[in-house]
């Protein structure tokens, strides 16, 4: 189908200066899909998640911290790069590596299923399993580093650069609906990936209870965490997310 140029015949092989030429002469690799056969099946997904079922870690770093792409993008259905490299049990450094890229321990794909419930390997699901367990380092850090506004009444949304400045974090509390909606954005690129969940099911209670203390203050008004009252549903941003950090100055 490519010929010479197939990216993911590099990626297999682990042809990192191939597949940096091959880039850079066809920028529309970094964001097209590609479908590729192993003995475990047929796959579908874009280069980084193609790199990391093929335990490449260098070529994961070229192409998400040199290239921008996604380290959470998800395919068609829902897999990220790590349910990819859990799916091909790949060695613990390239998911250290995803790990420290951003990657997301609890993202689900459409079948319901964290990267972990795809390995068949005990070291990488408790590595994995260890990693949800534990809030981020990012997530502990959030009470004193970076910028709160307040949106409204009931919304406040925190954001921060995360360290290397490659990354945006961005928060959005809704103390109406008793949501939280996670942001993150790739500064190079400017994708994005979003996740929802309910005040109860956050790992890190300590950012709830911040967030519920700053918008009190902001606002000036009585505010209390409550339960959501039902299932969480996909939010949909009153404001466009290019605009967010122009609101509440």
């Amino acid at each position: 189908m490519f010929g010479k140029k197939d990216p993911i015949k590099m990626i297999r092989n682990g042809d990192l200066a191939g597949l940096k030429k091959a880039v850079a002469k066809n920028p529309e690799f970094l964001r097209k899909v590609f479908p590729w056969q192993d003995n475990s099946g047929s796959y579908t997904a874009n280069i980084l998640s193609a790199a990391a079922f093929y335990d490449q870690p260098d070529i994961i770093r070229f192409l998400a911290a040199e290239k921008g792409m996604n380290i959470n993008e998800r395919n068609k259905g829902g897999w990220t790069p790590l349910h990819y490299a859990c799916e091909s049990n790949a060695s613990s450094e390239t998911l250290k590596t995803l790990l420290a890229l951003g990657a997301d321990a609890e993202l689900k794909n459409n079948g319901g299923q964290c990267p972990d419930e795809r390995s068949s390997s005990h070291m990488l699901r408790d590595l994995l399993q260890q990693k949800k367990r534990q809030p981020a380092q990012e997530e502990v850090k959030i009470s004193t580093e970076g910028e709160w506004t307040a949106l409204s009444d009931d919304e406040i949304m925190f954001e921060r650069t995360l360290p290397g400045g490659r990354y945006r974090l961005t928060k959005l509390f809704n103390f109406a609906s008793s949501t939280c909606l996670s942001i993150t954005e790739t500064l190079q690129s400017g994708q994005t990936t979003q996740e929802e969940k309910k005040f109860e099911d956050l790992a890190d209670q300590k950012t709830l209870k911040k967030a519920c203390e700053q918008l009190a203050e902001i606002r000036g008004i009585a505010l209390e965490i409550t339960a959501a009252k039902k299932p969480a549903q996909p939010m949909q941003l009153r404001h466009s997310y290019d605009k967010l950090r122009d609101l509440g100055k």
